[in-house]
């Protein structure tokens, strides 16, 4: 009767100790993963510590707080400079990422803000 023992796949050749873990990717639909690693007690602890957080990390603002602050800072690029204005025009100026522009656009009233064009060439500019 043939056995079969895992070893651990970070060990080197001769002194491959034997697996106590086995790790595989996947994308978490329960599918077969893509690729499993065998891992002794020593590169377990290698591979967790890698992935723990080191030290406080700052908490991120919440989306409400980011999108008041971004729309501030669109509509006071609008009153600063009359004309209509490209959402790309605005995203670089505020160096805003051009879909965040276009959601602060989207959230904004018609009393606020005059849309005119359409589809990729709409601007925008501020009403008085």
């Amino acid at each position: 009767m043939e056995q079969r023992i895992l070893v651990c796949d970070y060990c080197p050749g001769a002194r491959r100790r034997p697996a106590v873990a086995r790790y595989g990717l996947t994308n978490g639909r329960g599918i077969v993963p893509v690729a499993t690693l065998d891992l002794c007690k020593l590169h377990q602890g290698q591979l967790l510590r890698a992935f723990k957080p080191k030290g406080k990390q700052p908490a991120l603002p919440s989306s409400k707080e980011a999108l008041a602050e971004r729309t501030a800072r669109v509509l006071a690029y609008l009153k600063q400079h009359p004309g209509p204005h490209r959402r790309s025009q605005v995203a670089q100026a505020l160096q805003l990422k051009p879909h965040s522009v276009t959601d602060v656009f989207r959230r904004l009233s018609p009393k606020q803000v005059k849309p005119s064009g359409v589809g990729r060439m709409r601007a925008y500019e501020w009403r008085a």
